[in-house]
């Protein structure tokens, strides 16, 4: 349930996965850094963490499992080493390292100098109907017309649309079944039941906007033009745990295959069966690690602030209790 859309993918292969994510996670994959913000890495939607509670047991021996739920405890009396485990021995003192630290929380506020985001602005790019995404050129745009066949320009249509929560949500669906995802979520209106087509209609609590190319004769969806904040949003699909994914669709649109099931057992289980410091929200609402900046139309999305690094800093002011630990120098 924790394990996010990337991390599943990458362990199927991209080949071996329904629908079109494997699409997307090798078209991220395959950018190059050009188009790539400064600051983002690639690993962080390639490999995302997995939030896998201590002492669960996995079969999938994950790489790169952070320690973020773990509480870090302390010496009561010397203060000055932290552990993970409250039974270890201070090495200064000897005493049990059973008090718990707390961390210094502030708020971190994007710096406007800061890129946001995952890809670069001022690029165009080219969405394919099973999600694949490429710089838009003229070479790539011929191309696909000839694989096609498009013979006349008069079977082709341009059509701008809207991509607001309802679409996200639909698109969410569609990129886990289908290898046609624009195509059934704008023209065949296959996902869910309730959002009519859209077609030249702008929604006016969206400033996404999408430019789809259209064979008029298949009815399908070639590829869209977008901007950054569209593909962003693509790109922040590959983290959401699977948890997220089944608690997003349940309502409106339904899970494939049997994952709901799970996700409704936990739901279901007493606490009685629980260990004692065993949250659900951990597999039912896990955190999402998401770039500051990068758009999400999907409702209820969490950003994770968690830190990961491994190194602790306290107060080097002799006369202080060095009650508090950080993982940055700077508070």
């Amino acid at each position: 349930m924790s394990l996010p859309i990337g991390t599943v993918t990458r362990i199927l292969s991209t080949n071996d996965m329904v629908g079109s994510i494997g699409n997307l996670y090798q078209s991220f994959e395959n950018l190059s850094e050009i188009y790539i913000q400064p600051e983002a890495k690639k690993d962080t939607l390639l490999k995302p963490k997995s939030l896998i509670f201590e002492g669960a047991a996995t079969l999938l021996a994950l790489p790169d499992n952070a320690d973020q739920t773990r509480n870090v405890f302390t010496c009561g009396n010397c203060r000055r080493y932290v552990t993970y485990n409250l039974k270890d021995e201070c090495p200064s003192c000897g005493n049990t390292m059973s008090t718990l630290a707390a961390f210094v929380k502030k708020a971190v506020k994007a710096s406007s100098s800061v890129a946001k985001g995952y890809v670069k602005e001022v690029v165009t790019y080219m969405i394919m109907d099973n999600l694949e995404v490429k710089p838009m050129s003229t070479i790539s745009s011929i191309a696909l017309l000839n694989k096609y066949n498009v013979k006349e320009i008069g079977d082709l249509e341009e059509m701008v649309v809207s991509f607001g929560m309802d679409e996200g949500l639909k698109l969410l669906k569609a990129s886990l079944e289908s290898k046609t995802v624009l195509t059934d979520v704008f023209l065949r209106n296959k996902i869910g039941k309730d959002i009519p087509i859209l077609r030249n209609r702008m929604s006016s609590n969206s400033n996404v906007r999408l430019k789809l190319l259209i064979d008029k004769k298949n009815q399908k969806v070639l590829f869209a033009e977008a901007g950054k904040n569209f593909v962003d949003f693509l790109f922040t699909l590959l983290p959401l745990p699977v948890g997220t994914v089944i608690r997003l669709l349940s309502q409106n649109y339904g899970m494939v295959g049997t994952l709901g099931k799970i996700y409704n057992s936990v739901e279901n289980l007493s606490d009685t069966y629980m260990q004692p410091k065993v949250s659900k929200d951990t597999l039912l609402k896990p955190k999402i690690p998401i770039r500051v900046g990068a758009v999400s139309t999907l409702p209820s999305l969490t950003t994770s602030t968690s830190p990961t690094a491994k190194r602790f800093y306290v107060c080097s002011y002799i006369h202080c209790s060095r009650r508090h630990v950080s993982r940055t120098t700077r508070k």
